[in-house]
């Protein structure tokens, strides 16, 4: 016979929503003493939770509760089915991402001007509470799947924006930690060597200073030709304010 927190984990999945949201909050105690509860019926409890994360609030912040404490104790399966959904990993990344750009507030903008994105970063919704470091773990999602990477390039249906313009703002926030990990995010995007190649010549450089070098920037053709002052305008100020973040960076 199953035992009660057996059947307490079957109730992940049942379709009344105040039951799910019992069992979650019952479950978020065991989630780091009694894993394996967890992995019955081959880890269908862990797709449920995968899937209540995109549930309503008090839900979702229970079952990813639960992941982060299942996640956490090193079990390879656990861990492995987890970064292994690309469709997991894209839908927590859009709730760090929306959370990140909008300063905590739960009602992110979506537009795609530059006035309204820059005053995303001045929010006072809460004086006392900060998502700097949320910066660094989008640097490192970016930098260890390849699913995050195209994510964060490709235009979004649910607001018709791509991510990565969200976060070009950043690399002039007061804060250096946010500019940091920014700048890191873009980094692992590739975005750099974009932003840096109008501003790039035919000039010889010695080997010591090639190898220093972006690989896409080094050995450039004879005829190659760096972008006119003129003709950079904006674009070359934030090529160049680019380049200082990275350089913090690097």
């Amino acid at each position: 016979m199953p035992t009660e927190l057996e059947e307490l984990v079957e109730f992940l999945h049942h379709g009344n929503t105040q039951i799910r949201q019992i069992a979650c909050e019952h479950l978020v105690g065991y989630s780091s003493s009694n894993a394996a509860i967890f992995k019955k019926h081959q880890l269908g409890p862990i797709t449920d939770l995968k899937l209540l994360v995109r549930d309503y609030a008090p839900i979702a912040k229970n079952a990813l509760t639960i992941l982060i404490n299942l996640s956490s104790s090193q079990d390879e399966e656990v861990v492995k089915t987890l970064a292994d959904d690309d469709a997991f990993l894209t839908t927590l990344l859009k709730k760090l991402l929306d959370l990140f750009v909008s300063g905590g507030s739960p009602s992110p903008s979506t537009s795609t001007s530059s006035t309204s994105k820059a005053s995303d970063t001045d929010r006072d919704t809460d004086p006392d509470a900060h998502f700097d470091y949320l910066s660094y773990l989008l640097a490192n999602l970016s930098a260890a799947h390849a699913s995050i990477r195209t994510f964060l390039v490709t235009r979004q249906a649910y607001d018709g924006v791509v991510p990565l313009s969200k976060l070009v703002v950043f690399t002039t926030h007061p804060s250096l930690i946010r500019r940091r990990g920014v700048a890191s995010t873009l980094k692992n995007v590739n975005i750099v060597p974009y932003l840096l190649l109008p501003l790039a010549g035919n000039e010889e450089y010695s080997a010591e200073e090639t190898e220093g070098m972006l690989v896409e920037l080094q050995l450039l053709p004879a005829d190659k030709q760096r972008e006119a002052d003129e003709g950079r305008g904006q674009g070359g100020v934030a090529a160049e304010r680019c380049v200082s973040d990275y350089q913090d960076v690097a």
